[in-house]
C-alpha cells in the first residue's frame, strides 16, 4: 500500500446529494468513493513515500497533469495527446512533453535521472532548427500531496519539455491530408534541412 490517488469521478451521483464525487484509487486495483462538501478544500493526491522518495506511477501523473490549475497561463482545458514514448499536455499557449518511463532497448527513459537527460537533449539538438519553439525544461514536483510545475516546495518527481504550441491546423499531416502544401513552402522546408545537414557535426562515429 504505497500510495493512493483522488480525482473528480465522472460517475453520476445516484442520491443526488451536493458536491463532487471523488474516487480513491488503492493498490491492487482496488478503489471507493466519497464526497466532498463544497465547502472542503479539494485534496487532489495523496501519496505516501517509499524511502524519502515520492512514488507515482504514470498514469497518475498524467491524470494530474490534466487539471488546468496547476499550469502558470491557467488555461480553460488541457488536452492529451499520446505516443508510444511520451504524453503531450497542450494548454493553448505551450506543449509540455513527458517522456514515458520506458525501456525499448533503442532509447532508454526508464529512470527519472534517464528522462531529466534527454528532455535536455532533445531541447539543445532542436534548438537548433526551432529556437523559438523549444523553450527548456521544467521541472514537475510534488508537494503536500499536490502536484505543480516549475521552481518552488516539494521533490522533483518528473520533467517535461516545455514548447510553443503550435496551431494544429497548421501540422504537415493536416496538410497532406487536404492536399493543399504549396510548392514553394516545400522547397523552403528542403532548403532548410540541406542547410541543416550541411553544417552538422561529423566525424568517424557518425555514419
Amino acid at each position: 500500500s504505497e500510495f493512493m490517488i483522488s480525482y473528480p469521478s465522472r460517475k453520476a451521483n445516484p442520491d443526488k446529494m451536493q458536491g463532487t464525487y471523488y474516487i480513491i484509487e488503492k493498490p491492487m486495483g482496488q478503489s471507493s468513493t466519497f464526497l466532498l462538501d463544497s465547502s472542503q478544500e479539494k485534496p487532489l493526491y495523496f501519496q505516501k513515500l517509499r524511502a524519502n522518495r515520492p512514488m507515482m506511477d504514470f498514469s497518475t501523473l498524467v491524470a494530474a497533469l490534466q487539471i488546468p490549475e496547476i499550469y502558470p497561463e491557467h488555461p480553460a482545458k488541457v488536452d492529451l495527446v499520446q505516443t508510444h514514448v511520451s504524453a503531450i499536455l497542450l494548454t493553448g499557449e505551450h506543449a509540455y512533453k513527458v517522456k514515458k518511463p520506458v525501456d525499448f532497448g533503442f532509447l532508454d527513459f526508464s529512470t527519472l535521472e534517464k528522462r531529466k537527460f534527454f528532455c535536455q537533449q532533445e531541447v539543445v539538438l532542436n534548438r537548433r532548427l526551432c529556437p523559438e519553439i523549444y523553450l527548456g525544461v521544467v521541472e514537475i514536483r510534488l508537494h503536500q500531496g499536490r502536484v505543480s510545475l516549475g521552481e518552488g516546495p516539494g521533490a522533483i518527481v518528473e520533467y517535461a519539455v516545455l514548447m510553443k504550441q503550435l496551431p494544429q491546423d497548421c501540422m504537415m499531416e493536416r496538410w497532406l491530408s487536404r492536399g493543399d502544401i504549396p510548392p514553394a513552402l516545400l522547397q523552403k522546408i528542403a532548403a532548410k534541412l540541406a542547410h541543416f545537414h550541411a553544417q552538422a557535426e561529423t566525424n568517424s562515429e557518425i555514419a
